[in-house]
């Protein structure tokens, strides 16, 4: 059972929080059977979202750093992750106190030798007016330091709102103002299968390399809360300004090609 004063009182004050045992086995198992047919039928992502500017020409993309899956919950069948997501509106709900608005959702495999992935924040990268709301993640399998798990700077979701990381240099991005906060220290939470990690859209997080054999998969889902709008001058290149409209509220109603 989710203790909600808890996980709202960690969000407040450290940025993050740690729900134990929130996912079911027959959950876990939809997961792991969502990376199941996406390795085996899709092709990840292969690029960093450049906020602002063109993808620098030396650029790898995302080839050393991570496989990624946009949004696998508007598409149906073994690759959907719909229900599971639609599963955690309710906790959702609860820690925001609104009925929040499902932005996106990711598949993710780290890689033995894959780089680590640079300290950032989400909301940059987010073409919406209000960094109100909050993000889960959900490893596949037991995650840790070991193995590239997910890591928080605490109490980094007060110091403001920071520019679009190149995820290569961790540095920001070309024309972007703003500098990544420094001595950030990285908590990196031990977490069994079936945990779920809870942190803002502002909360400065980082992931190292997994120093295993085994792919770390892990899977995330971001809500927003019912107000937000399309702001497409805080993120002009992501793939969503194609067909959203600015100043319009953020629905989960739309369609890409």
């Amino acid at each position: 059972m989710v203790n909600y004063t808890k996980v709202s009182r960690e969000l407040s004050e450290q940025g993050w929080s740690l729900i134990p045992d929130l996912l079911d086995e027959s959950q876990i198992q939809l997961l792991r059977d969502s990376f199941d047919y996406m390795l085996a039928n899709k092709r990840p992502s292969s690029e960093i979202l450049y906020t602002h500017s063109d993808k620098p020409v030396d650029s790898p993309g995302m080839s050393n750093l991570m496989l990624q899956w946009f949004n696998s919950h508007k598409s149906d069948g073994p690759s959907s992750t719909k229900s599971l997501a639609y599963s955690l509106r309710s906790v959702a709900k609860k820690i925001m106190g609104v009925k929040p608005v499902l932005f996106q959702d990711i598949l993710m495999i780290k890689k033995s030798g894959f780089k680590a992935f640079e300290w950032h924040q989400d909301y940059p990268y987010w073409p919406v007016d209000s960094s109100r709301g909050i993000l889960f993640w959900a490893p596949a399998q037991d995650s840790n330091a070991e193995n590239g798990g997910l890591g928080f700077a605490d109490n980094s979701h007060t110091l403001g709102i920071g520019p679009s990381i190149d995820l290569h240099t961790g540095k920001p991005q070309s024309g972007r103002p703003g500098e990544v906060p420094s001595n950030l220290h990285q908590i990196t939470p031990e977490l069994t299968t079936g945990d779920v990690l809870v942190f803002t859209p502002l909360t400065w997080h980082r992931s190292g390399v997994n120093q295993t054999d085994i792919p770390r998969m892990a899977w995330s889902c971001s809500w927003l809360h019912p107000e937000s709008h399309w702001n497409l001058e805080n993120a002009p290149n992501h793939p969503l300004a194609k067909y959203v409209q600015n100043g319009e509220r953020v629905t989960e109603v739309f369609t890409c090609d």
